[in-house]
């Protein structure tokens, strides 16, 4: 029954109440959850104001779950806590009301260094955030739980007491004030003159909402314990409501978050399970298919049209490859630092229709493509032409496995990019591999490839188990888009059939690939995946090598991240192939660098390792594929962190 004059229920809590904190606070109790979950869909967490901010709406959530079970308690009681059992859940509900304040304060800070004062994005600061805030929520909780201040609160709540001197501290909220709307107003005044990222202005006014929505209730329990006889029903009720819209109103507007919204887009395509292999998550090692948007598309047609686009990269390239005559001896004579004009020089080359006619394509291809034509820009000659003489790779054979590829009648396209023997038992496996990069990433290789010729030539001595780049091109078919296309080496010898390809990161978000890693075994591994970081930790666990072999690997590992670190990059992969054991004396050097005999329980296998994507660029991505960018020193630590966990020596 309701009292006519309080309006209250028996137990105390009103109508306004009741509704609320059943239905509103549930419904932001079940958007915190939801948004864990899509942050469990997306790549990272490591940009700073993403991870407050999802501190911020787990908090809130938990806010709404004690309301949830205060509410549904009374409904099914007719009854509120009360006693031992209230004092302690007044306990965590202050310290989470507290905890909001202050990770919403280190909100506003991080935003005002990045915004205001252009400071850029240190994931050291989240450490110390996330130390004073619980340090400074422990400090509130603490004085009112040791003179006994939690309780009933003038809401029906267990927080604290509605007459107890805990109230006071509400004055903390409005110390932070200032700081909370200077930022939040900062970054809406500094948008509209100047418009920036729309991801600023989001987190502008989320800030303000969550300072705004709390005002009321921070408000009322103020004037409810130095004015006790004040008539606060409407501010309550008001309060009330703003209280329980914080959680929902915060999610909903970090859902607009661009990474989260590309990922429920991708969850309506593809399955739970095959959305991290289908998506263009520029991870994977360069494919036979220069186009890695054929590995998200599910037409036929569209597949046949990429695949006569391959051909005609392989037919261009077969055709310009060896055509530049130098003398190897002369520039393994040259010193370094090389001349700037050999890393600026371009060769412009044209594919014509007698090229087509005669090439090595069937009749039915040459008469599909008889009024083809493309200009072909070669980077850097000589460079990569210095490179493929380290190896003793000749241009020949590269020219041989192109035209091998030009005669498959359908090239495989399977999901993890990379052709091996035992796939569909198709014969063709391409010693050198084929990726499509985009002109930022082009720019970015270009920039750095006297840095990565003189480390990998001079510095490493050629032993270093950075994935060669054996050639840059960009293509300009006549009436098309341009594109271009990176050469690599394949680090996989070609006797060898793999029993696993294993992508590893040192990072266990979303690097997963089967659905229960736990049911297979390194010799039964579905080798059409290129399998991630968690697949390994269930199926393989360790690599166990001799004691030289490790020390020397563990070298030569330090190096390359230790380069690839003061270069700024932070997207490199280890890629590793386990296989059946070969004689690795029989492998060219350009194999056996990355070749390593197992040990112990792997004594008849090998693992085939090497540092890849190297050129991907980090700091220009396009809109439609946002990341966050890491810092290279702190990638390198885990990546190195991760490393030396897995290796097992067989002398220890």
């Amino acid at each position: 029954m309701i009292d006519e004059k309080t309006g209250q229920l028996a137990g105390n809590l009103t109508t306004v109440q009741i509704y609320s904190y059943s239905i509103i606070d549930l419904m932001s109790f079940l958007s915190g959850l939801l948004l864990v979950w899509l942050y469990l869909r997306v790549r990272r967490l490591s940009e700073t104001p993403g991870f407050l901010i999802l501190m911020l709406c787990e908090i809130l959530a938990l806010q709404s779950f004690c309301y949830v079970y205060t509410a549904y308690h009374f409904i099914i009681t007719q009854e509120l806590k009360n006693g031992s059992t209230c004092f302690l859940h007044g306990i965590l509900m202050t310290f989470l009301i507290a905890l909001s304040w202050n990770i919403a304060l280190c909100l506003a800070i991080e935003l005002l260094l990045q915004v205001n004062m252009s400071i850029k994005n240190d994931e050291s600061r989240l450490w110390y955030y996330q130390t004073t805030s619980y340090i400074g929520a422990f400090a509130f909780t603490l004085p009112i739980t040791i003179t006994g201040g939690h309780g009933l609160s003038i809401n029906g709540i267990c927080s604290i007491m509605k007459d107890s001197w805990g109230n006071l501290l509400m004055w903390v909220f409005y110390l932070y004030l200032p700081i909370y709307l200077m930022c939040g107003f900062s970054i809406i005044v500094s948008y509209i003159k100047k418009p920036r990222k729309k991801v600023a202005i989001r987190n502008g006014i989320l800030l303000l909402v969550f300072v705004f929505l709390s005002l009321p209730y921070t408000l009322e329990h103020l004037i409810a314990y130095n004015f006790p006889y004040t008539d606060l029903s409407g501010l309550k009720e008001f309060a009330i409501i703003c209280r329980s819209l914080i959680g929902l109103i915060i999610c909903t507007i970090r859902s607009t978050d661009n990474e989260i919204r590309e990922t429920v887009k991708k969850m309506s395509r593809v399955s739970s399970i095959m959305d991290p292999l289908i998506e263009n998550d520029l991870f994977n090692l360069a494919t036979v298919s220069i186009l890695e948007s054929v590995l998200t598309k599910k037409d036929v047609d569209v597949k046949e049209m990429e695949n006569d686009r391959l051909k005609i990269t392989l037919l261009c390239l077969s055709n310009l490859i060896g055509k530049i005559h130098t003398n190897a001896q002369e520039l393994h004579h040259q010193n370094f630092p090389w001349p700037d004009n050999f890393y600026n020089d371009k060769i412009d080359h044209e594919i014509v229709e007698a090229d087509i006619a005669s090439s090595e394509l069937t009749e039915e291809q040459k008469k599909k493509f008889q009024r083809f034509s493309c200009k072909i820009v070669e980077y850097a000659p000589m460079v990569f032409f210095h490179i493929l003489s380290q190896d003793g790779i000749s241009q020949s054979d590269i020219i041989q496995n192109l035209k091998e590829g030009i005669l498959e009648e359908q090239i495989d396209l399977n999901l993890s990019g990379y052709p091996t023997r035992s796939l569909h038992n198709s014969p063709f496996h391409s010693k050198y591999l084929l990726r499509e990069i985009s002109d930022e990433e082009l720019e970015m290789f270009l920039s750095s490839l006297p840095k990565i010729h003189k480390y990998i030539t001079e510095e490493s001595h050629n032993k270093s188990l950075l994935v060669r780049v054996l050639g840059l091109f960009s293509f300009f078919p006549k009436s098309k888009h341009p594109y271009n296309v990176i050469l690599l080496e394949n680090i996989v010898p070609p006797d060898a059939i793999a029993f696993a390809f294993f992508e590893l990161k040192g990072t266990k978000l979303n690097r997963q690939v089967l659905s229960d890693p736990s049911t297979f075994t390194i010799k039964n591994c579905p080798t059409e995946y290129l399998l991630k970081d968690l697949d390994f930790c269930q199926i393989q666990q360790n690599i166990y090598l001799s004691y030289y072999d490790q020390t020397w690997l563990k070298l030569m590992i330090e190096n390359d991240v230790q380069f690839l670190k003061e270069m700024g990059s932070s997207e490199y992969s280890l890629f590793l192939t386990i296989a059946p054991s070969l004689y690795k004396e029989d492998l060219q050097h350009r194999y056996g660098r990355h070749v390593f005999s197992g040990q112990e329980e792997d004594k008849d296998k090998i693992y085939i390792l090497g540092i890849m994507d190297i050129y991907i660029n980090t700091k220009k991505k396009s809109p439609k594929t946002p990341r966050i960018e890491e810092s290279p020193e702190r990638y390198a630590a885990r990546f190195l962190s991760f490393f030396e966990s897995i290796i097992k020596c067989d002398s220890l």
